[in-house]
């Protein structure tokens, strides 16, 4: 069967760069605005939308001490690319964050 317990696609990226730090199953990154990106996957999830049974799942953390938090609810959703946007809350305000850690688990389309 299909091991879910690893991550298939992972990416640690820096916006402010924009600067791909470490990947893997990552084909390329879109810094679309401040805040938001789109990784693509060399290899596709199976599955789309969560709402439609999507097979994937992503993970992760922003800004470089774990403080932040990503969202990708409204975002697109497909099983070759995922938009991302990542912030940061603050005593203040919520800042956008720079600097984030992602990791996708699923099944793969050649699994």
């Amino acid at each position: 069967g299909v091991d879910l317990s690893k991550a298939k696609a992972w990416l640690v990226y820096d916006h402010a760069t924009p600067v791909i730090h470490a990947s893997y199953n990552i084909k390329s990154v879109t810094d679309n605005t401040t805040g938001s990106l789109t990784a693509k996957f060399a290899i596709p999830f199976k599955g789309s939308e969560l709402a439609n049974g999507s097979t994937y799942l992503v993970t992760g953390m922003s800004g470089r001490n774990g403080d932040g938090q990503l969202n990708y609810a409204g975002q697109a959703v497909e099983p070759d690319q995922m938009t991302i946007v990542s912030f940061r809350a603050s005593a203040s305000d919520a800042l956008i964050d720079t600097y984030v850690s992602l990791a996708w688990f699923g099944e793969l389309e050649n699994e």
